[in-house]
């Protein structure tokens, strides 16, 4: 009768039982030893950061101030920051959720990190075109600005889309006031158009347009009132010139969705959300002052888009809670112990060849074997 031989796994199994238990131990050895090493331009990261959360705080004191409550459905965690469904100074349609997520300080080292990587340095100067319509952006692009030493130029579109400074009484510009007067920011607007449709506010009733120059007006802002949205494309790019003098500009940002920043809405996605250093071939045709910046070389940071921003950096949080300032990876990044990662690695090596050594062995010495 032929024989028939088999060979035993089970002390190769619980070798490799064994094995993938040291592996995960030697693993989770490497992660808990694991250091935080500093992003670059970490302090101006913190303080930023630190700056917006006050800044907020501020705008949240003096909201509830003068009888503005919150309203905590859309606002769970009470920041302060988020506006009302509909007002007579509401531009357009809003996303309740970026809305947010913009509130999460961290957006101002977010801020910092894209300035950082665009290559600015202290004492240059940065053009805004902002609106209403995001506030706690605005915030950040001045905090993280003024935290680096660089100074912002800013043009602003009072109208604000749903959600956003859209509060008659309580504008973008009587916010900038009270950031200024308790000392959180030292920007002041340059020059404010109403916004909205064309950005002279046509899709906006007479009363909203009044009540939107009568902000400019109490906050002494000068108006800007084009014709065009060409011609307040021209302004805009004269005005920045204008104050920039021969520093000459250094960076453009664009906060939301400004027809005058940003362009037309089919604009939308062309830039990245985020640091832009080159011409989309996409936006070839479409006049803004974005792409005039672009087109001129000038680096682009585009802060539109903010869940993908939120997701980039991972802050991502759909309860509106901000995160931890000073941890993850907008302020630093893990650096691992490489000796020790190198000796985990050597160790599983050398017994996995054992393992095998062991099983050839057994195989060639007749070990283990049976005759059924």
């Amino acid at each position: 009768m032929k024989r028939v031989y088999w060979q035993s796994g089970r002390t190769s199994r619980v070798g490799l039982v064994v094995a993938t238990v040291l592996a995960l131990g030697g693993v989770g050895m490497v992660e808990a030893t694991t250091a935080q090493e500093p992003l670059p331009a970490h302090e101006q990261r913190v303080a930023a950061a630190q700056g917006m959360q006050k800044a907020l705080g501020a705008l949240k004191a003096e909201r509830l101030r003068r009888g503005l409550d919150i309203d905590k459905e859309l606002d769970p965690a009470e920041i302060g920051l988020i506006g009302a469904r509909q007002s007579s100074i509401t531009s357009t349609e809003g996303s309740l959720t970026s809305k947010r997520l913009s509130l999460d300080p961290a957006f101002a080292a977010i801020v910092v990190d894209l300035f950082t990587k665009a290559g600015l340095e202290s004492g240059e100067v940065v053009a805004i075109g902002a609106s209403g319509s995001f506030p706690a952006l605005n915030v950040a692009a001045i905090v993280a600005a003024e935290a680096m030493g660089l100074k912002p130029i800013l043009i602003v579109s009072v109208a604000a889309s749903k959600f956003g400074a859209n509060q008659p009484g309580f504008t973008w510009l009587d916010m900038e006031t009270v950031l200024r007067d308790g000392g959180h920011i030292k920007a002041r607007t340059a020059s404010a158009t109403l916004g909205a449709h064309l950005d002279r506010g046509v899709n906006l009733t007479e009363a909203g347009k009044t009540s939107l120059e009568a902000a400019m007006t109490r906050n002494g802002v000068p108006f800007l009132a084009p014709r065009t949205v060409r011609g307040s494309i021209d302004a805009r790019m004269a005005l920045y010139r204008q104050q920039a003098g021969s520093a000459g500009i250094a960076a453009y940002v664009n906060i939301g969705g400004g027809v005058a920043s940003r362009g037309p809405s089919v604009m939308k996605g062309v830039f990245r959300a985020g640091l832009n250093v080159t011409y989309p071939e996409a936006a070839v045709g479409m006049d803004s002052a974005m792409t005039r910046f672009a087109s001129q070389g000038v680096p682009v940071v585009n802060l539109s888009g903010v869940p993908a921003l939120a997701r980039r950096y991972g802050i991502y949080r759909d309860n509106g809670q901000p995160s931890v300032i000073g941890e993850g990876r907008i302020y630093t990044l893990p650096h691992y112990r490489g000796w020790l990662a190198g000796l985990v690695l050597a160790l599983l090596l050398a017994m996995l060849g054992g393992l095998r050594w062991w099983d050839a062995w057994r195989s060639t010495s007749g070990a283990g074997k049976k005759t059924p």
